[in-house]
């Protein structure tokens, strides 16, 4: 039951019915429709846990996300004061933390793991497919149009189009970018949740699997491609050619991925600093360089527990356009450490269970290692995605780190010797790859302010 509750959680995600349908929007069945999911799921899920007799701690995924959870109400507690806000707080995150846990320890069989996948990927192309619709002949869900807003020039002066009905009239350029409902609505947010399909779409054309499996992930692919063009994310795009990049990296020599790997880190300032034309809702250029400059200010000030959770926004006119950023402005070094620990560990399993040797009657080399390849490259291409865009606490990433706990856990079971994939330290590692990433971005800031906007 449990497990058929968590994929109808998945649907509710991508499919809001109070938004596909408003008029059921007052039902109050149908308005927490997530919640009752979640909650029915978790439940089941930890009476498996506790008849299995499984130590889910055993996993330093849970407890670091667990005590990231409660730094968030930290944080929001002493940056803001407000008890009930806190709980709020908490009841925004644990969705997040929901969708993890599910992930983790209800795809405990191969059959339930590809189903679960499967699933995911419709979901997305429907995504996709809705989307393009919408641009195009304004039919999206619960008829909602794409988002539309004016266009600004790099200097912040309004772009202007002729209306065509005399020689010399013109009316503001109108852009439009698509995007989906509930935790989609964003267009950067649909971007994000497009991205993570793409390596698990490659795996199906490439693998074995069946012609109608392929076609569909060929029709899938040219669907999000497109999909993610017509939401005009800048950062998006570039997190989609690194997701392509860093799945077939294997492929390329070691010179070229280096090549490729400095051209992506070269085009890190270009990317936030681009002359191209602006929306009203994104600012200029300047504006995101300084919202970075402001969360550096503000971790200065609050450097222990962060100005609490989502009040980055709450503190500068607009949002840090940058996950890390706003994480460790919004929950200090102790949040930041534990919220890179989590990020950390995932990659580097997913990187153990490629490296494993499996036995050869079993299912897990087999099935297990290609999801997590694909796992490992929208993973990657998320996070680069999340280097020019606010979304530290999208649930989408916590869902494909609980997957990358599941994967992990069947990789085991037919390992040849599963202390290869036993537990490493992490705590220094992490220390320096958190020292390292607020080095980094202080250094982008300050490049970018004497190449740029001196």
């Amino acid at each position: 039951m449990g497990y058929t509750f968590f994929l109808l959680f998945m649907i509710l995600l991508y499919i809001r019915p109070a938004e596909l349908f408003p008029s059921l929007a007052s039902n109050p069945v149908v308005s927490n429709s997530i919640l009752i999911a979640s909650s029915i799921a978790l439940v089941s899920c930890l009476i498996s846990v506790v008849n299995k007799q499984k130590n889910c701690f055993d996993d330093p995924q849970t407890y670091l996300l667990l005590i990231f959870w409660l730094i968030i109400c930290i944080s929001f507690f002493l940056g803001v004061g407000w008890l009930s806000g806190t709980l709020t707080a908490a009841y925004s995150f644990g969705i997040s933390v929901a969708g993890y846990l599910l992930a983790a320890y209800l795809l405990d069989s191969y059959q339930r793991l590809r189903c679960f996948i499967g699933l995911l990927l419709v979901l997305t192309v429907l995504l996709a497919v809705q989307g393009v619709l919408q641009y195009h002949f304004d039919i999206g869900f619960g008829k909602q149009t794409a988002f539309r807003q004016k266009l600004y020039d790099s200097t912040g002066a309004p772009v202007t189009a002729p209306t065509g009905a005399q020689d010399g009239d013109e009316h503001p350029a109108i852009e439009k970018r698509i995007r989906g409902l509930g935790f989609f609505a964003d267009p950067n947010d649909l971007t994000l949740a497009l991205i993570v399909a793409i390596p698990f779409l490659m795996s199906v054309l490439l693998g074995h699997a069946r012609f109608a499996a392929r076609l569909f992930s060929i029709g899938g692919l040219a669907f999000i491609c497109y999909a993610i063009m017509l939401t005009r994310s800048r950062g998006g795009m570039l997190a989609a050619a690194a997701t392509f990049a860093f799945y077939f990296r294997k492929r390329l020599s070691r010179s070229k991925q280096i090549f490729a790997l400095a051209m992506l880190l070269a085009l890190f300032p270009l990317i936030t600093v681009t002359q191209r034309q602006f929306s009203i809702t994104e600012s200029s250029a300047a504006n995101r360089i300084e919202a970075w400059s402001e969360g550096l200010t503000f971790f200065k000030q609050n450097p222990i527990f962060g100005i609490g959770y989502k009040q980055f926004a709450e503190h500068h006119e607009i949002t840090a356009h940058n996950s890390f950023v706003l994480c460790f402005t919004e929950t200090g070094l102790v949040g930041y450490f534990f919220w890179l620990a989590v990020l950390f560990i995932t990659y580097r399993d997913l990187s153990r269970i490629q490296q494993c040797n499996y036995v050869e009657d079993g299912d897990g080399g087999r099935t297990v290692t290609p999801y997590a390849r694909s796992l490992q490259a929208a993973l990657v291409g998320f996070l680069v995605g999340s280097f020019f865009l606010s979304r530290t606490y999208l649930v989408i990433l916590y869902i494909l780190i609980g997957l990358a706990v599941a994967l992990l856990a069947l990789a085991k079971e037919n390992a040849v010797d599963s202390t290869d994939l036993g537990r490493e330290p992490f705590v220094v590692k992490t220390l320096a790859l958190e020292m390292a990433s607020i080095a980094f971005i202080y250094f982008s800031v300050v490049s970018s302010h004497l190449l740029f906007l001196r």
